[in-house]
C-alpha cells in the first residue's frame, strides 16, 4: 500500500517504488543515459573532458542517491512519513534534474547510470526482458555487475 497519494495537478508524492508512478520517468533517465554513451562514443577525440565538467551532474547524483537511501528506510518503516515525504519530493526533482543534464565525462555518465539502476530497482518486473536489458547495460556503465 503506498504511503502517499498520487495527485496529477502537483508534484508526484508517491513513493518511488512503484512502478506506475517510475515508468515515465525511469524510462526518460534511461533513455538519456543511453544516448549518452552513445554520445560519447561517438563523439571526436580531442582533449579529454576536464572532471569539473560534470561536477554538477555528479552533485545532482550523488544527493539523489541520498534521498534514495533515505526512501529505501522509509519503506522499511525506518523513518517517518514527514521525513519519507520530503526525501520523495527532493527526490523527484533531482531526478528531473539528472534526466536533462548531458553526461560528458565517464564518471559522469556511471553516476547517471548508477542513479538509472536505483530508479529501476523500484519498478522490477520480473517478468519483462526488457527491464533486465536495461538494468545489464545501466549496469554496464555504472561499472558494476547486473543485479
Amino acid at each position: 500500500m503506498p504511503k502517499a497519494d498520487h495527485d496529477t495537478t502537483t508534484t508526484p508524492t508517491l513513493r518511488p517504488s512503484r512502478r506506475a508512478v517510475l515508468a515515465g520517468g525511469t524510462a526518460a533517465l534511461v533513455v538519456t543515459g543511453a544516448a549518452a554513451a552513445t554520445a560519447a562514443r561517438a563523439a571526436p577525440q580531442g582533449a579529454p573532458a576536464a572532471a569539473d565538467d560534470d561536477a554538477e551532474l555528479i552533485r545532482l547524483c550523488q544527493a539523489f542517491l541520498a534521498e534514495d537511501a533515505v526512501i529505501q528506510a522509509w519503506n522499511a518503516d525506518e523513518v517517518t512519513w514527514e521525513v519519507g515525504e520530503a526525501a520523495s519530493h527532493r527526490w523527484w526533482g533531482y531526478m528531473r534534474e539528472i534526466e536533462g543534464m548531458p553526461a560528458v565525462t565517464t564518471d559522469g555518465l556511471r553516476m547517471k547510470a548508477e542513479c538509472s539502476l536505483r530508479a529501476l530497482a523500484g519498478v522490477a518486473d520480473p517478468e519483462c526482458s526488457a527491464d533486465d536489458l536495461a538494468r545489464d547495460v545501466l549496469a554496464q556503465i555504472a561499472g558494476r555487475a547486473a543485479a
